[in-house]
C-alpha cells in the first residue's frame, strides 16, 4: 500500500523548516555584525572621562578630566561640553543650541554658551594637541551639580562625567539619573534586531504548537 501524505502536513513542515533556517541565519548574522561593530569601535580613538563623580567645592573651581585615547591632536576638531540633565529653557529660543562650552574652528565659542556658564568655563588650549579636552569650571554653584557630556562629533565618541557639589546640605539632593538618556545611548539598533529574532522564534514555536495540538 503506497504511503500518502497530507499536503497540509507537508506545507507546515516546509514552512517550519524555512522559518527555522531563516531564524538561525539571522541570529548568526546578528552575532557576526556585533563582533565586527565592537571590533571596529575598539580600533577608533575613545573619549575617556572620569568614571567616579567629581566632588566640586561650592564657590571654588573644579576640573572635569577628559581626554582622547590613544593620544590624538584634536586642535582641528570640535569639542562640545553640555548638560544631559537640564531641560530646555523655553524663554531662550536658542536654548537647544547652547553648550556649557564649545570649541570649534580653533576658537572657544562664547556666544554659544548657556548664560549660567558665561565667563566661568575654560579649556586647556595647549593640551588639545595631546588629546586633553578637560573642562575647568570656576566659582562653582549649586546648579553646576549634575551630569556633563564631553564629545567630539568627528570621532562620534563621548563620555559622561558627574559633578557633586560639596557641602551637599547647602545644595539639596542631587538630581536623579535619567534612564531615558541611558536607554537612548545604549545599543538601540542591535537591541531592535535582537527583539525581531526573538519574535520570529516565538512565531515558529506558536505555529508548530498549533499544528501539534490541532
Amino acid at each position: 500500500m503506497p504511503l500518502s501524505f497530507n499536503p497540509l502536513f507537508l506545507w507546515i513542515i516546509l514552512e517550519y523548516s524555512c522559518l527555522a533556517l531563516l531564524f538561525h541565519f539571522g541570529l548568526s548574522l546578528y552575532s557576526f555584525l556585533s563582533i565586527v561593530v565592537d571590533t571596529a569601535s575598539e580600533d577608533l580613538p575613545q573619549v575617556i572621562g572620569s568614571l567616579q563623580p567629581i566632588v566640586a567645592p561650592l564657590g571654588g573651581d573644579v576640573i572635569l578630566p577628559c581626554h582622547v585615547e590613544p593620544q590624538l591632536n584634536v586642535e582641528e576638531m570640535t569639542v562640545e561640553w553640555w548638560r544631559v540633565d537640564i531641560k530646555l529653557d523655553t524663554r531662550d529660543p536658542q536654548s537647544d543650541y547652547r553648550y556649557v562650552h564649545r570649541y570649534h574652528d580653533k576658537q572657544h565659542k562664547e556666544d554659544m554658551k548657556k548664560l549660567m556658564y558665561a565667563g566661568r568655563t575654560e579649556m586647556f588650549t595647549d593640551g588639545l594637541k595631546h588629546g586633553n579636552i578637560s573642562l575647568k569650571i570656576s566659582n562653582v554653584m549649586c546648579f553646576d551639580q549634575g551630569s556633563y557630556r564631553c564629545q567630539i562629533p568627528q570621532l562620534e565618541r563621548a563620555s559622561v562625567i558627574k559633578i557633586t557639589v560639596a557641602p551637599p546640605e547647602r545644595c539639596g539632593s542631587p538630581p536623579q539619573c535619567s534612564w531615558r538618556n541611558v536607554i537612548k545611548d545604549a545599543g538601540k539598533y542591535k537591541g531592535r534586531l535582537f527583539y525581531v529574532f526573538i519574535f520570529c522564534y516565538c512565531l515558529i514555536f506558536f505555529r508548530f504548537f498549533i499544528f501539534i495540538c490541532f
